[in-house]
């Protein structure tokens, strides 16, 4: 169970590191309220990134999902022994 494990969380860091290297994700911050004087009253913020990094993030999502149905498969089949 050690080696599909470290092959797992290998592959994961080298998609994150990638994706940090190519399409980084940043907070942006908007003023949604501003009273009279020009002070903020409301803001909302969200984590937004480019294209390159939600690529990154459905080959993460893609992975694990192959990686769930591949446990499950092999659930499936230890399920009579």
């Amino acid at each position: 169970m050690l080696i599909p494990f470290i092959v797992m969380l290998s592959v994961i860091t080298l998609l994150c590191g990638f994706m940090q290297g190519y399409g980084a994700m940043a907070w942006q911050r908007s003023d949604e309220t501003v009273d009279k004087f020009g002070n903020v009253l409301y803001s909302s913020g969200k984590c937004k990134g480019n294209d390159a990094s939600m690529k990154f993030v459905w080959c993460i999502v893609v992975f694990n999902v192959g990686v769930l149905l591949m446990a499950l498969w092999q659930a499936y089949e230890a399920r009579g022994e």
